[in-house]
């Protein structure tokens, strides 16, 4: 399944099942995306800018460059995630596990972690 550069402006996603799909350069701007799996998932690229993420299982995806500016991240599992590069400008991130993710270059201006695990990131 190839949904690179699909817009998607305001359409919630819950239940989504997308692991291990190819969605590079796609745009999740302004969503709410609830219970959403994109477990191994090709997200370069993508934007999930003033979105609200809940529950939704990121492990081992490719997130290079993705831009989450703004958006509201609760629950989401990043373990082992690719983020390099990634955007988290004012984002508010709770619950969150991050342990395993690679965030070299990963930009954080303004960000509030409340609850997140960060270890051996």
């Amino acid at each position: 399944m190839d949904y690179e550069y699909q817009e998607t402006d305001h359409a919630p996603a819950t239940d989504s099942g997308h692991a291990g799909a190819d969605l590079r350069g796609g745009c999740f701007r302004n969503n709410i995306i609830v219970h959403a799996n994109y477990r191994g998932a090709d997200l370069r690229g993508c934007v999930f800018g003033n979105s609200v993420l809940q529950y939704v299982d990121f492990r081992g995806a490719d997130l290079r460059g993705a831009d989450f500016t703004g958006a509201f991240v609760k629950h989401v599992d990043f373990r082992g995630a690719d983020l390099r590069g990634a955007l988290f400008n004012n984002c508010l991130l709770s619950s969150v596990d991050l342990r395993e993710a690679c965030m070299q270059g990963l930009e954080d201006r303004g960000i509030i972690l409340i609850k997140s695990r960060l270890s051996r990131a």
